[in-house]
């Protein structure tokens, strides 16, 4: 559909979009595009199209460069993606609210990994380590406790890219600390 300047724009498209696709299938699930980082864009994005969307889908990947040894960063991170989630669905909600949009609209964490320096195009391949497992595990907590605004989650990239499995050519497979 190409690409949009903003949530408005974005919404509108979005609209565009189902009016188009519902004449085909009206049972179809909208999951629109959310933005983890600018509150604006997800207000009006729900503003715009809220009374067509499902779900408002975040992503977001935790950088590793400043980690070294210390497990004070990826206990952190967990919390700021939480904090965050609950940010954004606050948000999503009061520009619902406000402008009279009766579909309920959720979260979809559709898309959270570890990234480390090592993680370098084209094969994004990275060593996995036990505080990445302790950040996997907090940030499935903080999901169970948020299940009610974001019901969807998903680890981006499962297998090889940003692992939290390990296959070779010969089907082998090696489950990493996460």
């Amino acid at each position: 559909m190409g690409f949009c300047w903003g949530g408005e724009g974005c919404g509108r498209r979005t609209v565009e979009f189902v009016n188009g696709v519902e004449r085909i299938d009206p049972s179809i699930e909208i999951v629109a595009v959310g933005c983890d980082f600018d509150p604006e864009w997800n207000f009006n994005m729900v503003r715009v199209a809220g009374e067509y969307i499902d779900c408002l889908p975040i992503h977001t990947c935790a950088f590793t460069e400043r980690w070294g040894r210390a497990y004070e960063e990826p206990v952190a991170w967990p919390v700021a993606i939480e904090w965050n989630l609950r940010a954004i669905y606050r948000t999503a909600e009061a520009a619902r609210r406000r402008y009279g949009a009766k579909h309920w609209i959720e979260l979809a964490f559709d898309e959270w990994s570890v990234r480390h320096p090592e993680a370098q195009p084209p094969l994004f391949s990275q060593p996995t380590r036990a505080r990445d497992a302790v950040l996997a595990g907090l940030v499935l907590n903080a999901l169970r406790r948020l299940c009610r605004a974001v019901p969807v989650a998903c680890f981006a990239q499962t297998v090889n890219v940003l692992p939290l499995i390990l296959a070779d050519d010969e089907g082998r497979v090696v489950l990493t600390p996460q």
